[in-house]
This record gives structure tokens, C-alpha cells and sequence, in this order.
């Protein structure tokens, strides 16, 4: 009968591998992107998918504020959303 190993492989990683391999995605992630989590806006290509959405253009009110630009709306509501 073969001498069978007294050890069983681990089925978890040590805490040492666990740092290092969290080391590596950290440094991944900074080289990826500087500011992780910021929303900068839509890109041209996702504004196109909203933009057909929304009317071309408004009416012109008499008084008051001029009309906000839509792609500036939909950013500020994605930015509080994000």
C-alpha cells in the first residue's frame, strides 16, 4: 500500500497571499484609471443613445433663465445617481 501524504491540499490562500494578490488589483486599478469612481459625463457615443431620445429644440420662454443644454441635465442626474 503507497504512503499516502499526511498533508491536504488547502483549500483557502494564506493571508500573505491574500494581501499580495489584493497589492496587485489596487495597482492595476491606479494604472487603469486616476480618479476611480468619478463620473466625468456622458462620452459622445453614450450621448447618442440619449440624444434621440430628448426634443432638438425648445420653445423660447418670455422671461427667466435660458434653457439648461439636456446632455448638462442628464450628466448633473447620472453624476447625483452614480
Amino acid at each position: 500500500m503507497p504512503m499516502m501524504s499526511c498533508k491536504e491540499p488547502r483549500a483557502y490562500p494564506t493571508n500573505s497571499e491574500i494581501r499580495a494578490r489584493i497589492s496587485i488589483k489596487l495597482k492595476q486599478n491606479k494604472e487603469e484609471e486616476k480618479m476611480a469612481g468619478r463620473f466625468k459625463g456622458l462620452r459622445d457615443l453614450e450621448w447618442k443613445l440619449f440624444e434621440d431620445l430628448l426634443p432638438q429644440s425648445l420653445e423660447k420662454r418670455g422671461r427667466g433663465m435660458p434653457h439648461a443644454p439636456f446632455r448638462n441635465v442628464l450628466n448633473t442626474q447620472l453624476y447625483v445617481l452614480i
